[in-house]
């Protein structure tokens, strides 16, 4: 019978699919297969360091307890043929048994329930009937697992395991969980409990199988051991000791080793040859001072340094998932104060305090005390090993170690006295240095002993331990292997891959027209021609002198080494001495002659990309930690496993890019604008790879911009061809799709948590350039309001600063009251709904056809996230903008542009710069109900207002002001705030500021002060360097700052400063600041800010008629007398009112003074409302205007390129150039009752009758002129004079600023010279715009009549 069910098993197991959670009796399923997968769901857990809760559950007589109806039915409903069905009926029909005991048989008796145990068919049977009655109730596998009637039940929340274990039984009331067994209950109360960084493990009710010397066996395969020789040092002094204490950390095998007496000052880290790396800390280079050295292998396992006195500091180490703390310590002398010895021990005792019980220690420390020999009532914490008696600071160690449960490693092994002893000076030889571990870990210390024989310290000896981790085994992430795509720069390896491609290609030049073929044969010539890089880590070596002829003698040496361990005869043994000591000529000599050729080509302009690679480099090695490994969880708990930080990575931006904040749903609809679109054009593909940056990381295409400037025209036309089948079909590549996510620290707040990082995407290029492509478009037809100023072109932070601090300087000067609301979007850009862009883009004119384009590059995106171990699984993305893409920043302006258009009031009252909002307001409750506005405008379309980040600033604050509420919660309330960059103060000052500016300034000197403060390399260079590098951090934003004497003289100290620690001076040697200068080759800071302000602020702005009105205006008010013109620049006679400097040249005037400007009337200061100065507003033909506008562009280096003289109007018809819109000026002069206070002229008017123009002015102001005044003022104002005025001219101004050889500041002087420059289309669409703007406003001019 037997026979025949194995006949029938192997039938049904054809036919019945088990599911995966079922182990039990199932082929190639096994006990072993349960158990390892179980233990490895545990070990993830046990990782992460967050709770697993298991229920192991047995059933009550499993198999006696089957009902037959409920097995049929299985089967049935598991696909068995009917046929089976009544076959296996058959076997169980009128089956009887008799019990068979040691006193004989019982009588014969039915079977009519249960499976028949002993029978080969009924596992399989079993196996059939849990798996229909678990179907609804089990979870994925290992989550559920069953093993015949053993079930596992896991879940993370003890509530939820109470919750499906109940869940079970109700399926089947004939199946009864077991609770008579110990510890097997139906609660969670008896699951296994993982929790806690111990890992503690509490097994309930196991079932024992496979013997136990098997299950040790498996246990030691998972895990490895990892040596470590860890010492302690006193040096004495680390001046000139670097390399040779990183050449005995080599010789004696060292990993890690703690120094004292460092006596450095600073608290950095430093490379200090062959791959070590010295952290250090000290406030005295002449005493104390600690360090630890570490071996190249572990600087990157480096998680935190602590640097906690110039006696004490600690770095946290993970190494292979554990965590090692090492501790340098220096202890007071013997003959110190009592004081400073507590302060000491209190110290040690608080970073002790701070290290979890599970994590090691390992502290190495000179505590200048003997413990002495013998242990008699100390043998817990020290071992009978000493050397002498032990004296008061000896105690102070032995009674440290019993506080914090330490042993004191160097007494436990019993050594020769010389191996003990760690100090020698004259007769005397102690034992003061010591190395300490928790007492749970003594038993990983091997060995421990001072090393004898070596020279690095005069009086103290080095200590080293050998210790042994047992960790376990990990799989190393695989390094992605890159295509060399850096080599298309050079000329000769361009030529090279485009010979390929073409032969690739069969010889045609044209690429084929499909993407993919294209993407696959560039991929595959880019890697046969410039190679791929070999995807091993990356070591932190000089490469540019490790040449081939270095690399070829070390190979040698290598082969001549392991031929010597192969066969050690004498012979073997030398030859591999001889070349050792050849290998190490050899790198000496082509480091140094490497390092000369160097020097020399930094004059050159190749040399600049490796000068600033050097101070790149020098810089990472400064740094404490270079990338961070390891991560903290939800609860705040570090995850070092590979896996568990991968899966963190992807949990946190998974949830953020996928998350919306809540919003109401639009009800109302918007029309799409239908239309058709034109074709890309060859010339469009052109701009947007000019605008395209070499040198950036390629995306997962593994395609980067280099390869289709390095293709030219070919893929130009591949590109145009490839963006209007996209254009036309509405659907881009599939690898298009596909981006890798770089989180990048913010520089603030803890760095192993993942909220403190902005995720990067890594796009492909090749979609970037579509993206310029679209977003060039969409500016032509998008308007975006005055008041954003973010990412528009000819708009700036400087922009924004400089109006925001004008507005608080009116207010101070009117001694008025005016509130500031900074306000911030938590997560802006990953929280803007889809729908909500596609409403917007709607609304705002945007043709349908890009509409869904742009939805198209937002479709079924999918990322990864790229850390420091590895990548992450993909995911995808379904809310927000991409960060890092070339199109997001327009996309966002121009949401923020539809949600706040009911809200915002005209700039700088409103001001945007991407999501940084400033409202302003006269009084608090006036700027309280607008930030309400805007939060509710916000906020109902999924942009939340962040409540944290969220100030509220009140300038020039008079008694009880009051605070700010956002829905009852107060605002904080701030004196000063960091706008943009720029700090602004409530009190109007920029005291704060310039000290921002120079702590700016010495932190970028340190990011390049290993260049700077290198004496191979010469004055003129670092004044390069600094010019580049410093100096742009000290001078951000301060074109907006009004500076006194003494903050300008603050600037030029803490730079001079910088200058003579870079060339190598000191105050002592009383050099003279002026050659300090003039040998870095670095001018004045202060002439170098009135230099950014005059290329900023555009008082060299080419707009002839202001000019004219600079001539005219100090002639009529001296009289005629022309002296002034003659003798003082133009900017000084007529100051700009905009500009910082205004006061000081206004104090020189006498009254009544002239004052030019271009701001619009709002803008003006607060007190010209309430003065009785007069205006001449002086208006020009704006074709005329534009005109004179693209060829000032085009001379002033400052100011960005015009391109084409269309797309220049453009602009200027759309304001996105200097003091905005021309009719926006127009209207905000015109539309004034100004009465006699204000005189209209035309520059045509002037043109046409000057001297009548000239009498007229002089009229309105009230200067009656004689016939010869007039006379002289009108001949010093004829265009030709001026032109050759170099004080008027603006000759005097540097041609690096404004290159009048390239177009003279006075042009032509002419009316009408647009004529040459506008087509008949262009100008009835300029002329059609014009109008519109100025339509109802009952502005009219002379030049209207020519329309």
């Amino acid at each position: 019978m037997k026979l025949w069910e194995r006949v029938v098993e192997a039938s049904l197991r054809k036919v019945v699919e088990i599911c995966e959670q079922q182990y039990g009796f199932m082929p190639r399923k096994s006990t072993t297969d349960a158990i390892f997968a179980l233990r490895i769901l545990m070990e993830k857990y046990r990782d992460g360091q967050r709770e697993l809760h298991c229920l192991f559950v047995d059933l009550e007589k499993a198999y006696d307890r089957v009902p037959r109806e409920e097995l049929w039915y299985c089967m049935r409903k598991s696909g068995v043929a009917e046929k089976y069905v009544r076959m296996v009926q058959d076997m169980y029909e009128r089956s009887r048994t008799v019990v068979r005991c040691a006193v004989g048989q019982t009588e014969e008796f039915k079977v009519e329930v249960g499976l028949h145990q002993g029978l080969a068919l009924s596992p399989f049977l079993f196996a059939i009937v849990m798996d229909q009655l678990s179907e609804e109730v089990r979870q994925e596998s290992s989550w559920t697992m069953m093993f015949a009637d053993d079930i596992v039940i896991c879940i993370e929340s003890r509530e939820q395991v109470e919750e499906n274990l109940e869940r079970w039984p109700k399926r089947s009331t004939n199946f009864i969980p077991d609770r008579s067994r110990p510890g097997l209950t139906t609660t969670a109360i008896g699951a296994v409990d993982l929790q806690g960084a111990g890992g503690n493990w509490a097994t309930v009710g196991r079932r024992s199988r496979g013997g136990r010397r098997v299950r040790r066996q498996r246990e030691k395969r998972k895990v490895k051991s990892v040596g470590l020789r860890i010492g302690t040092l006193n040096v004495g002094t680390m001046t000139g000791k670097g390399r040779e204490l990183a050449d005995m950390m080599e010789r004696r095998k060292v990993d890690i080793l703690c120094v004292q007496e460092t006596r450095w000052k600073g608290s950095k880290a430093r490379s200090i040859g062959a791959g070590f790396k010295l952290f250090y800390y000290g406030v005295d280079s002449k005493t104390n001072g600690v360090g630890v050295v570490l071996k190249e292998e572990f600087v990157r396992n480096v998680l935190e340094v602590k640097r906690v006195s110039d006696r004490v500091m600690s770095l946290k180490l993970e190494i292979e998932g554990v965590m090692l703390n090492v501790v340098s310590g220096y202890a007071p002398q013997v003959g110190c104060e009592l004081e400073e010895k507590e302060r000491f021990w209190s110290e040690l005792d608080e970073v002790m305090e701070s290290i979890p019980t599970g994590e090691r220690v390992v502290i190495g420390a000179d505590f200048n005390g003997h413990v002495g020999e013998g242990n008699t009532g100390d043998e817990e914490v020290m071992g009978k090993f000493g050397v002498k008696e032990r004296n008061l600071e000896g105690q102070m160690v032995v009674d440290f170690a019993k506080r914090m449960d330490m042993g004191v490693v160097n007494t436990y092994f019993q050594k020769r006295e010389e191996h003990r002893v760690t100090y020698k000076s004259g007769g005397r030889r102690t034992q003061v240095d010591y190395i300490l571990c928790r007492r749970g870990n003594l038993k990983e210390i091997s060995d421990c002993k001072v090393v004898v024989g070596e020279s690095v310290a005069r009086q103290h000896r080095m200590v080293v331990c050998r210790m042994t981790l047992m960790v376990c085994k990990t799989k190393r992430s695989k390094i992605e292997k890159k295509t060399k795509w850096w080599k298309l720069k050079k000329e000769e390896c361009c030529e090279e891959f485009r010979q390929k491609l073409r032969q690739a290609l069969g010889g045609q030049v044209v690429l084929p027209d499909d993407w993919e073929t294209t993407a696959e044969v560039i991929r595959e010539t880019g890697r046969k021609v410039l190679g791929v890089s070999s995807g091993r880590r990356k070591e932190d070596k000089e490469t540019w002198w490790w040449n081939e002829e270095v690399q070829d003698s070390i190979q040698r040496k290598r082969l001549a080494k392991k031929k010597w361990d192969m066969d050690r005869t004498e012979e073997n043994r030398q030859e591999y001495k001889e070349l050792q000591r050849r290998v190490k000529r050899e790198v000496s000599k082509a480091k140094q002659k490497a390092y000369e050729e160097l020097y020399t080509r930094l004059d050159t302009r190749e040399g600049e990309k490796d000068l600033y690679r050097l101070a790149r480099q020098r810089d990472r090695d400064g740094k404490d930690m270079q990338q961070v490994r390891v991560i903290k969880d939800r609860d705040g708990r570090v995850l070092t496993s590979e896996e568990s930080v991968q899966r963190r990575w992807k949990e946190y931006f998974e949830e953020l890019m996928n998350e919306e904040n809540e919003r109401e749903k639009r009800v109302e609809g918007v029309n799409s604008v239908e239309q058709k679109v034109d074709k890309i054009r060859k010339d469009e593909v052109r701009k947007a790879l000019k605008r395209m940056k070499s040198g950036k990381a390629v995306g997962p295409d593994d395609i980067p911009v280099e390869v289709w400037k390095c293709l030219g025209e070919a893929a130009v036309e591949f590109l145009a061809n490839l963006f209007n089948r996209v254009l036309e079909s509405e659907r881009m590549p599939e690898e298009w799709r596909r981006s890798v996510l770089v989180p990048i620290f913010k520089n603030k707040g803890d760095v192993q948590s993942c909220s403190n990082y902005r995720g990067i995407k890594l796009m492909s290029h090749t979609m970037k350039v579509w993206e310029r492509v679209v977003e060039a478009r969409l500016r032509k037809v998008v308007e975006i309001c005055e008041q954003q100023y973010g990412f528009m072109p000819r708009k700036s932070t400087t922009d924004a600063i400089f109006a925001l601090r004008i507005l608080m300087e009116k207010y101070r000067d009117g001694q008025k009251e005016l509130h500031c609301v900074f306000v911030d979007l938590e997560k802006a850009y990953d929280r803007v709904p889809r729908e909500e862009l596609w409403y917007c883009m709607r609304k705002s004119g945007v043709a349908e056809k890009y509409v869904r384009v742009v939805q198209d590059m937002y479709e079924r995106s999918r990322t990864v996230v790229r850390c420091a171990v590895g990548q992450t699984e993909e995911f995808n993305v379904e809310v927000g903008l991409h960060q890092g893409s070339a199109l997001s920043p327009f996309l966002f302006a121009m949401v923020m542009d539809q949600l706040s258009e009911e809200v915002r009031q005209e700039s700088p009252w409103t001001m945007m710069f991407a999501d940084d909002i400033v409202i302003c307001s006269e009084s608090r409750e006036q700027v309280e109900e607008n930030l309400e506005r805007w939060r509710f405008a916000l906020e109902r379309r999924g942009m939340k207002v962040s409540r944290s980040k969220t100030e509220y600033m009140c300038v020039n604050e008079r008694e009880g002001s009051g605070t700010v509420r956002l829905q009852g919660e107060e605002v904080k309330k701030v004196q000063e705030f960091k706008y943009l960059g720029s700090t602004v103060q409530s009190n109007g000052e920029c005291g704060k500021e310039v000290k921002k500016r120079v702590q700016a300034g010495w932190n970028g000197w340190r990011k390049v002060w290993g260049v700077l403060c290198d004496q191979k390399i010469s004055a003129r260079i670092k004044g390069k360097v600094y010019r580049t590098v410093v100096r742009p951090a000290m001078l951000y934003g301060l074109e907006t700052v009004s500076l006194r004497k003494r903050q300008e003289s603050e600037l030029e100290v803490a730079e001079l400063k910088m200058l003579r620690f870079s060339l190598g001076v000191t105050r002592l040697d009383r050099i003279r600041n002026e050659y300090i200068r003039g040998t870095a080759h670095v001018g004045r800071l202060g002439d170098k800010v009135r230099e950014a302000r005059l290329r900023w602020f555009g008082h060299v702005q080419r707009r002839d008629s202001t000019a004219w009105m600079q001539e005219i205006l100090p002639l009529i008010l001296s009289g005629g007398d022309v002296t002034p013109v003659l003798t003082i620049p133009s900017y000084e006679r007529a100051p700009w009112l905009e500009e910082v400097r205004a006061t000081k040249f206004v104090g020189k005037l006498s009254a009544p003074r002239p004052l030019v400007s271009h701001m619009p009337y709002h803008l003006m200061p607060s007190t010209f409302f309430s003065s009785k100065a007069k205006v001449v507003y002086i208006t020009r033909n704006p074709k005329d205007v534009v005109v004179s506008y693209y060829y000032f562009h085009k001379m002033a280096s400052f100011l960005h390129d015009p391109g084409t003289f269309e797309e220049f109007a453009d602009s200027f018809l759309a304001g996105n150039v200097m003091f905005g819109k021309w009719t926006d000026h127009v209207k905000s002069w015109k539309n004034l009752d100004l009465g006699d206070r204000i005189l209209y002229i035309t520059y045509e008017e002037m043109i046409q009758d000057l001297r009548g123009a000239i009498e007229r002015i002089s009229c309105f102001l009230n200067r009656q002129l004689s016939e010869e005044a007039v006379k002289r003022v009108t001949e010093q104002c004829q265009f030709q004079t001026m032109k050759h005025n170099n004080m008027s001219n603006y000759s005097l101004v540097a041609p690096k600023i404004m290159d009048n050889s390239k177009s003279p500041f006075f042009r032509k002087g002419i009316s009408g010279d647009w004529k040459n420059h506008f087509r008949t289309e262009y100008e009835a669409r300029f002329n059609a715009f014009i109008s519109e703007e100025l339509k109802g406003t009952g502005i009219t001019f002379p030049w209207d009549e020519e329309h």
